[in-house]
């Protein structure tokens, strides 16, 4: 490191098996969307990509068409995005008598961050601050946590739209340059219900949102909850902030809707005058332990 440097380097993993096991194709391009997400919610700007893919028994012609896809998904974002692979390997013959494994691209990326003293980070910070919601909401339920639960296969998966990616990415990173953002949380695994109760428990405060507001085409309270749409954002942005904030969004043809406030210690969530969630925020964060203990014994 340079003693009189305040350059730094964001480093992320991610993939989604789920979404590949249905579409290789938009299951790859997710995994890409989703290293972006991560690096510029932290304030860093993607600067490279590793691979790492796991497929089963290339010589039975499924797994080979898996591999096909995954790596054309791979590579046009990549292009789209200019984003090299600086390296990588493959790994096949990963299967049992019974049953292959997913096609499962585990991909790192590499962001650099100019200044590391104006990196972000997820908690939310102050009571009275608001929240925003970055990007489009779909009805894309296949391959999510909802899904799972729920014991559903197939459906829908997030698809990914490099244009406005690119577009998010760079205006993302000018407002927290301005220091505009205090805080952001990209939204992945389990939707906006769980990003939201993330960013809570991390800060142990409470959120009061309405998601009438969100940018989407006549989706049903459980898309809106939990849809695991690709290129999007949450952002805690100071009162007197908001408005540049939404001016330079717009002014990007980014879709950006303001939906709540930082208040109380209960994640509230409501549409309209419906309440869809009530949780105090220790209970949030009991759920969101629980499962990794339950597992450990």
């Amino acid at each position: 490191p340079l003693e009189n440097s305040f350059k730094g380097i964001a480093v992320t993993a991610d993939v989604n098996p789920c979404f590949l096991e249905i579409n290789p194709y938009w299951g790859a391009c997710s995994a890409v969307d989703e290293v972006c997400r991560n690096l510029v919610a932290v304030g860093a700007k993607p600067d490279s990509l590793a691979d790492c893919l796991n497929f089963g028994n290339p010589e039975k012609p499924v797994v080979m068409g898996d591999f096909y896809e995954v790596c054309r998904g791979l590579g046009d974002m990549a292009k789209a995005l200019g984003l090299p692979f600086a390296s990588g390997n493959v790994s096949f013959y990963n299967e049992s008598v019974a049953t292959a494994i997913p096609p499962t691209p585990q991909l790192v990326g590499i962001g650099i961050v100019p200044d590391i003293r104006k990196c972000v980070t997820m908690e939310l910070k102050k009571e009275g601050n608001l929240i925003h919601l970055v990007g489009v909401t779909k009805h894309e339920l296949g391959g999510s946590e909802y899904a799972r639960m729920l014991g559903i296969e197939g459906g829908v998966i997030p698809k990914t739209d490099y244009v406005l990616l690119k577009k998010s990415i760079h205006a993302i990173l000018d407002l927290m340059e301005k220091g505009c953002i205090v805080s952001c949380h990209d939204i992945s695994e389990g939707g906006l219900a769980v990003a939201l109760a993330e960013m809570a428990i991390g800060g142990d405060k409470g959120v009061k949102v309405n998601v009438r507001g969100v940018k989407g085409n006549r989706l049903r309270e459980d898309v809106v909850l939990f849809s695991e749409s690709n290129t999007r954002w949450l952002m805690e942005v100071e009162e007197e902030k908001a408005e540049t904030v939404e001016k330079h969004l717009q002014m990007n043809n980014i879709p950006v809707a303001r939906i709540g406030t930082i208040e109380g210690e209960k994640v509230v969530i409501s549409k309209g005058n419906k309440t869809l969630i009530n949780m105090d925020v220790e209970k949030a964060r009991e759920s969101w332990c629980e499962p990794l203990w339950s597992y450990m014994g």
